[in-house]
């Protein structure tokens, strides 16, 4: 169940009563939705103008910035997040006063309060992604607060890293509290949200400016939602915005330390590897069949046109302790399609890509991540056999969006993956012959008894252009 702010500890110094007249501004957080970048860099937009502003009024600089926490490069939570007592040398008299930053409900991938991102707990792959929307960015849809078309950028690293950092522990009553990461609703209480959401704003500029990609032109987005996204602003009447005032940072008020100068600018984040979107079309074509492009011709791989469903499993699978497996089974009209457009693919024929849903993921416990693997061996460790690995599941804001009321659809929590890679290694092999794929859904670690954890149906989509 839901906690209650006063549940918190320790519960925040904030007034509850009475309710403001004024709730326009509320409410109104997005996620699984294409609505969820823009939003999230307004809100992160708004908040460092309020703070910039007390800063200033404080004796600071004028030029404060939030900053990001990159968690490629160092996995471990900033320091100052996790001492307890400041410094009796701080400054301002306040030394020797609780750290503002430290918070008790924040317990870490072990349950330990020891915060750090487990390695191999998220990747770049959304980086290798082309298209915004269906892809990097989400899934066409109105204003919602859950649903079920979670982007490349929002499924990993956003949502992993709340599942790592926000964690649970466990007491001698066997009863399980809850980090406040993991809580959609009460995620924003932590400090640490500002510097991984700063980073999820830096990643999304690095997809737009250093990676070269466009965001949607779609009117629907670019004006943006009903009702309107709205942020209290310093001194000022609240700012209403739309997708389309966010979407180039180059024209904000903003940037970041990679991108002061874009011609030159370099992702501080580890490389993507070569799979995931196989945004370079060269490497997939020699790979298909040792065709070779020359420096004129295309180097990326087509805008996806439209989907057509591949194969399904049985509906309604329930995820257990150690995971599941289960069959696709491919229908064999669209898979000559696809089979043909890899046999055929060259510059002139961008080959099919394909991608893998878990449609409809419902349940209680939001605290885990679901790898996800095609054809792994009967009986085999996952951990080795990371090239049958087709992506990962976090399940940040599950119960949420399970709970079918007016802020959430109900149906649950929706991931798409890109297996092109792995179907082309099939390929390759003559394995797809069979007719059928198997899908391994292995959780991070084992689920706790009684967890209650169902996906709607596994789905696999060609890709075509």
């Amino acid at each position: 169940q839901a906690r209650s702010w006063a549940k918190i500890n320790p519960p925040p110094k904030v007034p509850t009563a009475p309710i403001p007249s004024d709730v326009s501004m509320w409410d109104q957080c997005q996620h699984g939705t294409w609505y969820f970048a823009p939003w999230h860099r307004g809100y992160l937009m708004a908040l460092e103008a309020q703070l910039r502003a007390d800063i200033v009024a404080a004796g600071g600089p004028a030029n404060w910035a939030l900053p990001y926490w990159n968690y490629y490069n160092v996995a471990q939570m900033p320091k100052e997040f996790a001492i307890h007592t400041l410094p009796k040398t701080f400054p301002a008299g306040l030394g020797g006063q609780k750290n503002p930053l430290y918070l008790e409900d924040r317990f870490g991938p072990d349950g330990d309060g020891n915060i750090y991102i487990p390695k191999g707990a998220i990747d770049t792959n959304c980086l290798t992604d082309t298209d915004f929307t269906d892809s990097f960015g989400g899934g066409a849809t109105p204003f919602i607060h859950f649903g079920n078309d979670t982007g490349d950028l929002e499924n990993n690293p956003h949502n992993n890293v709340h599942v790592a950092v926000g964690g649970t522990k466990s007491n001698s009553a066997s009863r399980t509290r809850e980090g406040l990461m993991l809580d959609p609703n009460l995620a924003a209480l932590d400090p640490i949200f500002y510097v991984h959401h700063s980073m999820i704003d830096a990643m999304w500029a690095c997809w737009n400016v250093v990676k070269g990609n466009s965001n949607p032109t779609d009117p629907k987005w670019l004006k943006g939602s009903v009702p309107e996204f709205s942020m209290p602003w310093p001194k000022s009447q609240p700012w209403k915005y739309t997708p389309g005032n966010v979407t180039n940072i180059q024209q904000l008020n903003y940037t970041y330390d990679f991108l002061a100068d874009a011609s030159t600018a370099v992702a501080p984040f580890t490389p993507a590897p070569s799979h995931g979107g196989l945004t370079r079309l060269a490497a997939r074509l020699a790979h298909l069949g040792g065709r070779a492009l020359t420096a004129d011709q295309p180097q990326t791989v087509a805008v996806a046109r439209g989907l057509e469903l591949l194969g399904a499993s049985p509906t309604n699978l329930p995820v257990k302790s150690k995971g599941i497996q289960t069959e696709v089974r491919l229908n064999s009209k669209v898979q000559s399609k696809l089979t043909a457009s890899l046999l055929q693919a060259s510059v002139s024929a961008t080959p099919d890509r394909v991608r893998l849903k878990l449609e409809g993921v419902k349940g209680t416990l939001g605290a885990t991540v679901l790898n996800v693997y095609v054809n792994l061996p009967k009986g085999a460790n996952p951990d080795d056999n990371p090239g049958l690995k087709a992506g990962s599941a976090g399940l940040f804001g599950l119960r949420q969006a399970s709970n079918k009321d007016k802020k959430h659809g109900g149906e649950g929590l929706s991931f798409a993956m890109d297996i092109t890679r792995i179907i082309d290694d099939l390929h390759l092999r003559n394995a797809l012959e069979t007719g059928s794929i198997n899908v391994s859904v292995v959780p991070y670690r084992p689920l706790p008894p009684g967890a209650d954890i169902t996906i709607g149906r596994i789905s696999v989509y060609r890709v075509t252009h």
